[in-house]
């Protein structure tokens, strides 16, 4: 059964309403927020939904495990585990909004603004319920298009205020619509769908450790070439 999908623009009253909300909850309890600091280490499943040329590529993309490497500044690092194609590792620094992604096969980190919301949120509501790591899951609910090639996706970001983040230090984060998903989650995902008309992609939390984290693991190396995505030269 195809899902119908009420559409909202971000100028639309109920979005309005939800944002206004969300910053006066945090303006007035943000002192309460402790950042975790430690990784989280998530299996990855991908689905594919329509044969393509790209089907078998997409299946060795994503690895089969993902660990999420964060500090108490709020910066973080995800490796993929488990390919050699397709996503190596990526590291985000806030102080800077700059994403670094490498991927396996080639030699350069390419780089992109995290500040930046590049597709189009159309939906934004309360999903399902679930239970992740024996822990009762809420869930948030994105409908949005890519505005390049009219795509639509969605995405199911499924929290539980565990392991909890100061949204404070995201608000400037836009990549994967973490500042608006933080702002009302507290913490970061325990399982995330995201689904595109092709596959879709899930990460599930396995493992939660809080422990401090090396500043080393943040480091952008010196000997790997730089690149914007957006350099066509």
């Amino acid at each position: 059964m195809e899902i119908q999908y009420q559409k909202y623009t971000t100028s639309s009253p109920f979005l309005i309403l939800a944002f206004f909300l969300c910053y006066y909850v945090n303006l007035n309890s943000q002192d309460t927020f402790v950042q975790f600091e430690g990784i989280i280490v998530y299996k990855s499943k991908v689905e594919i939904l329509k044969q393509d040329q790209f089907s078998d590529y997409l299946l060795k993309k994503y690895g089969t495990e993902m660990v999420f490497t964060v500090n108490d500044n709020g910066d973080f690092r995800r490796d993929t585990k488990g390919n050699d194609v397709g996503l190596h590792y990526s590291i985000s620094k806030l102080n800077t909004t700059t994403n670094y992604t490498k991927y396996h096969g080639f030699d350069t980190l390419y780089t992109y603004s995290s500040a930046i919301l590049y597709d189009s949120l159309l939906t934004l509501e309360a999903g399902p319920r679930d239970t992740i790591l024996d822990i009762p899951c809420e869930s948030i609910f994105a409908y949005m298009k890519i505005p390049e090639t009219g795509e639509y996706y969605s995405v199911e970001f499924y929290y539980a205020g565990y392991p909890s983040l100061d949204p404070e230090l995201y608000k400037n984060f836009k990549d994967g619509l973490a500042d608006v998903l933080y702002s009302i989650s507290k913490s970061f995902f325990l399982k995330q769908t995201i689904t595109l008309p092709s596959f879709s992609i899930t990460y599930e939390a396995i493992k939660v450790e809080e422990k401090e984290i090396d500043e080393k693991e943040f480091l952008i190396p010196k000997d790997v070439p730089i690149k914007s995505v957006y350099d066509s030269n």
